[in-house]
């Protein structure tokens, strides 16, 4: 199966993260604090809901963000070709994409039209004198799918940019 490890880590994604919200709905009367680095950082579990997307973007308009995530998904396995997830190494990224957008729309479709968040993490060793340093220091609150999605274009950047540098070594040898 030529595409196994891109199904295989979507289909994990998206089973982890759905089961991760359906343990966190225990949260919903109070959070929870399981690790705190005196100083440094906070994490704990904190269940809220939100029907926008990153940073509460768009929260009026969740039935956009239901067809861009249909989109998404959509655009990600028709283009595979151009994507190049033949590559071992980009169809983990695309399967961890993938995996967090069809968890995150699973919410959308099936838990009244709003995501399950739950992570709280607080870094504490950024001080809170003014509202823009408060908001860096109290992370908003995400899910297991957004941290698939977020790593999953941290690593496809990283790829990229060093794809680009060993064409550029490959071209300058070539002209050399």
């Amino acid at each position: 199966m030529p595409f196994a490890r891109f199904w295989s880590l979507s289909f994990i994604v998206l089973v982890f993260d759905q089961a991760s919200k359906t343990w966190a709905g225990r949260f919903r009367e109070a959070s929870a604090e399981v690790f705190e680095w005196e100083g440094f950082l906070r994490f704990g579990f904190t269940y809220v809901t939100n029907p926008g997307a990153s940073f509460s973007m768009l929260s009026n308009y969740p039935e956009f963000l239901t067809c861009l995530a249909i989109a998404a998904l959509l655009c990600i396995w028709s283009f595979r070709k151009a994507l190049e997830l033949e590559r071992h190494q980009l169809q983990f990224i695309f399967g961890s994409i993938f995996g967090g957008i069809a968890g995150n729309l699973t919410d959308r479709l099936f838990r009244g039209g709003e995501v399950v968040d739950f992570i709280d993490l607080t870094f504490q060793f950024i001080p809170s004198s003014n509202d823009i340093l408060f908001a860096i220091r109290h992370f908003p609150v995400f899910n297991i799918a957004d941290s698939a999605i977020f790593l999953g274009v941290v690593f496809y950047l990283i790829i990229g940019f060093t794809d680009a540098r060993q064409a550029q070594s490959e071209s300058v040898a070539t002209n050399d």
